[in-house]
């Protein structure tokens, strides 16, 4: 892939790098259907969930983290809505930034770092305490 503005890239392209940042960035375990519904928000508001993924950075959170989160409380729309042009002064700095960082990890695929145990486990008992088979 080379290196082009958001803008630019076609809607394969953009797709192929915002599904790259979630497997290859996130750290935040997620089932499959959380993964298919990524998958169907990148494809529905791709320019959204950049500029989401850009906030984040801006603001030193995990916007893997968040999307999830919100997508277990059922409120993923609402919190990508709030998105649709995220800027501040450094908006065209920070999308570059990003673009160059997932077009070169697109490229040259390293091994991603796993999670630590206490990570892990910490993540998997949310995942188990919020997620209970209520039909018991």
């Amino acid at each position: 892939m080379t290196l082009k503005k958001w803008a630019d890239y076609n809607e394969e392209e953009k797709t192929n790098l915002l599904l790259h940042y979630w497997n290859y960035y996130g750290n935040t375990i997620n089932t499959m259907e959380e993964f298919y519904r990524y998958i169907d928000l990148v494809k529905s508001n791709s320019k959204q969930i950049f500029d989401f993924i850009i906030y984040c950075i801006d603001k030193k959170k995990n916007a893997q983290e968040l999307m999830i989160y919100a997508m277990r409380s059922d409120n993923i729309e609402r919190l990508i809505s709030a998105f649709k042009k995220y800027e501040t002064d450094n908006y065209q700095e920070k999308s570059e930034e990003l673009i160059f960082t997932l077009v070169s990890s697109y490229n040259n695929p390293e091994p991603s770092i796993p999670l630590s145990a206490e990570e892990f486990f910490k993540q998997l008992k949310y995942i188990f305490e919020n997620n209970q088979d209520d039909t018991k």
